[in-house]
């Protein structure tokens, strides 16, 4: 169940690990080199395993499987892709069309199961006939037909065996086609629930929106819109004739003149009394 991306990390964790152990008992240890470079293959293996196991546990424990039922699972993918790839070298040694279509068409479906199961390995219980009769079943059909009827041989028995395998391959593909419907039915059957919460949801949206009653607006509110409604009705401003333009802009041309400054009377400054004429004034 372990697919491409995970052999990808655990290679390259791997390939990091390992010249960093080299260098470290090269450099830091002062071992010999061809000593240094056992030591970063041990470490490039011992990563590689580790990494594996770890990869496999957290599988186990994303999908809850026990360690014989992950190897159960894993062992039956292992020979469904087996037959699998068998089937594909099949189509060019077939040699009629139909019967490269109905190949074609089994050998799709059969894919389609597998990978289904390798990214959920729970459906695995969903598929057993599939991987304990109805594969294995497909593969030797599919294989001794193509064999007789590469065989050029015109004898009335081969050909109704010919036949006869054509009609089963037949059957099998729709056999195929309902494992694949059997696989898919708790996906379909979610589907279905969550299509029906969604419009249940949406038929109560509409009802209360059409139940729901209108707020009436407030008095403030219509006095605002009365207002409104009488600014727009009043008739626009009287256009200015030409001649009062005209009058306008000569009063608008007319230079502005500053006032004349009249000049103030100097008074003559009179010089200060003595103190004996001020007395003889008081007297």
């Amino acid at each position: 169940m372990l697919n491409i991306g995970h052999h990808f990390m655990r290679y390259a964790l791997a390939f990091v690990i390992g010249p960093i152990v080299t260098g470290i008992t090269w450099m830091g240890f002062g071992l010999p080199f061809f000593i240094s470079v056992f030591a970063g293959i041990i470490g490039f293996g011992a990563t590689a395993i580790a990494t594996k196991l770890f990869q496999k546990r957290a599988i186990r424990k994303q999908f809850n499987l026990t360690k014989s039922e992950y190897k159960l699972i894993d062992e039956q993918l292992q020979e469904a892709l087996d037959t699998t790839s068998m089937l594909s070298s099949l189509f060019t040694k077939v040699r009629s069309i139909k019967g490269f279509r109905q190949l074609y068409d089994m050998n799709k479906t059969a894919k389609r199961i597998v990978n289904i199961v390798r990214n959920n390995p729970q459906k695995f219980y969903q598929a057993e006939t599939f991987f304990y009769a109805h594969l294995p079943s497909v593969g030797e059909l599919a294989e001794k037909y193509v064999t007789l009827s590469r065989e050029k041989i015109k004898d009335h028995d081969v050909q109704i065996a010919l036949r006869q395998t054509q009609h089963a391959l037949d059957e099998y593909n729709r056999i195929l086609d309902e494992d694949l419907r059997e696989v898919l039915a708790d996906d379909i059957q979610s589907l279905k629930m969550e299509l029906d919460f969604a419009s249940i949801t949406a038929k109560r949206f509409h009802e209360r929106a059409e139940t729901e009653p209108v707020m009436p607006e407030q008095p403030e509110q219509l006095e605002e819109m009365d207002e409104f409604e009488a600014a727009l009705q009043k008739p626009a401003k009287e256009p200015v004739s030409l001649d009062k333009k005209e009058e306008l802009k000569e009063q608008q041309d007319v230079p502005f003149r500053e006032p004349e400054l009249v000049p103030l009377e100097r008074r003559e400054q009179t010089k200060p009394r003595s103190r004996m004429e001020r007395r003889h004034f008081n007297n």
